[in-house]
């Protein structure tokens, strides 16, 4: 169940819960912490996850191109931040965007900065913020 823990001026701390099991930590209403986010690694062509929250699975679609579904949605109106690596050795650095997001999911395209490519990293992170 979500847990929301909220700091409210003249009101103090107001908490609610709603089933989820999810933990929000806001201030006046706003949501201060991650509400998702996800350490894994595609570079062998399919994805093998670290450690995950609120991320109910991460499809691999094709090289450099991962969908992120979330266990709870969200109202959509969110950030995601990815990062990530190349392989070593490589002189071109990867870059990101995300598409197609959605209140439960989004994508990340991964492509090289220099060449232009689409490549899988050694490993990704990405976080969510929002409420």
């Amino acid at each position: 169940m979500t847990t929301t823990i909220n700091a409210v001026a003249g009101t103090g701390v107001v908490t609610t819960s709603d089933g989820s099991g999810i933990v929000k930590l806001q201030s006046a209403g706003v949501t201060t912490n991650a509400l998702a986010w996800a350490n894994f690694d595609p570079s062998a062509g399919s994805i093998s996850t670290r450690a995950t929250y609120n991320v109910s699975s991460i499809v691999y679609n094709s090289t450099g191109n991962y969908t992120i579904n979330l266990t709870n949605a969200t109202d959509g109106k969110y950030v995601a931040i990815p990062a990530g690596t190349t392989t070593a050795g490589t002189a071109d650095y990867p870059v990101f965007q995300i598409t197609a997001a959605t209140a439960s999911a989004f994508t990340i395209v991964q492509g090289l900065r220099i060449s232009g490519a689409t490549a899988n990293s050694v490993w990704v992170t990405v976080a969510v913020f929002g409420n």
